[in-house]
């Protein structure tokens, strides 16, 4: 029985790893960065931008340079 339990807490506490690794490496790369041209921000204090990244979700995670955007976010697609 305590092997059972033993067994049961390890493949957990793998598999738990694995996902965790596995999703921090698609959180990155499902990233877009758009640059190339002024972005037009509509904000008062920052009113353009080189860059923008967004989430695979739309949501935009970064406003700035072109170069701070590249550095923060390699794995983008551009």
């Amino acid at each position: 029985m305590k092997y059972s339990t033993l067994s049961s807490s390890l493949m957990l506490l793998l598999a738990s790893t694995s996902f965790s690794a596995h999703a921090n490496e698609n959180k990155e790369s499902q990233t877009t960065i758009f640059y190339g041209g002024p972005v037009i921000t509509m904000e008062k204090s920052q009113p353009r931008a080189e860059a923008v990244v967004t989430s695979k979700y739309g949501k935009i995670v970064y406003v700035g340079s072109e170069q701070e955007a590249l550095k923060q976010y390699p794995n983008s697609k551009k």
